[in-house]
């Protein structure tokens, strides 16, 4: 009941942030999501890049645990899962609040299963992240020092 709860209080926190607390609404906030999913990053502080590409390794990892943990929900994980990489924690919060527990995993694993169950993926995931986080720590602030430099 406890976890429920605070996965709610985390939820909650979130929608608050969201429509409460952040920034307000910039007119080219979309002009750079749209260059950011579309890959012209001329001009975009590489720290905003490498946070823009982290927000898709990170759903992709919560996907391996809850589209093999969804077998035994009554709600469907794939579907918050698969949201999930539209509004991010907005939909994964409130899925491991309402989920019952299940410690094994029940029936055959399909392809898709095997391929999220895989350590190849594991690997993969990992490395990616590491690599955007390293970019984060590192190169992103020589990255924007030196754009900054050619900018003016």
């Amino acid at each position: 009941m406890v976890r429920k709860i605070s996965f709610w209080a985390i939820w909650l926190g979130f929608i608050s942030y969201a429509f409460i607390f952040s920034p307000p609404d910039s007119p080219d906030t979309f002009e750079l999501i749209k260059n950011l999913s579309t890959g012209q990053w001329q001009g975009i502080n590489p720290l905003v890049i490498a946070l823009f590409n982290i927000m898709g390794v990170l759903p992709m990892i919560y996907s391996c645990i809850l589209f093999i943990d969804g077998r035994g929900q009554k709600i469907p994980a794939w579907l918050l899962a698969t949201v999930s990489f539209v509004v991010g924690a907005f939909a994964i919060v409130p899925y491991l609040a309402l989920r019952a527990e299940n410690k094994q995993f029940f029936g055959k694993k399909n392809l898709f299963i095997k391929l999220l169950d895989s350590r190849i993926t594991g690997v993969f995931l990992t490395v990616s992240a590491a690599i955007l986080v390293v970019s984060l720590c590192f190169w992103g602030r020589r990255l924007g020092k030196f754009c900054t430099a050619v900018a003016n």
